[in-house]
């Protein structure tokens, strides 16, 4: 699972095997390793959309019939914007990692969805 940060939004891109494992154990974790710790992030399915920070972890929470649908579609992502309880948004993008159309050597995309375009 692959997270980007930026502004007021969080992005998600997950392999096959990860789609197949939400839905399956209804959690999926990473984490990365630091100088001085861990930071990770998981996503899960809940009740309802959710976003928060638990422990040094960002926990994101999508409602379990919008993953079990998702995963099951051929619809490449999940789009919720979360109103916030200071009045603003934020934006929770959950994607199906697709195989890049160049080749890049440093990235294992065995398990990436097939990507429909077949140029750039």
């Amino acid at each position: 699972m692959k997270l980007r940060l930026r502004g007021n939004s969080i992005r998600l891109r997950l392999m096959q095997g990860e789609v197949d494992e939400l839905v399956a154990h209804k959690m999926i974790e990473e984490k990365v390793d630091l100088m001085n710790g861990q930071f990770g992030y998981v996503l899960k399915v809940g009740e309802k959309f959710w976003a928060t920070s638990e422990n040094g972890k960002v926990v994101i929470s999508v409602p379990n019939d919008v993953a079990a649908n998702w995963s099951k579609s051929e619809d490449l992502s999940i789009d919720h914007f979360l109103e916030l309880p200071n009045g603003e948004k934020l934006r929770l993008l959950i994607e199906k990692d697709l195989a890049c159309l160049t080749d890049r050597p440093h990235e294992d995309e065995s398990d990436a969805f097939p990507n429909p375009k077949k140029n750039c």
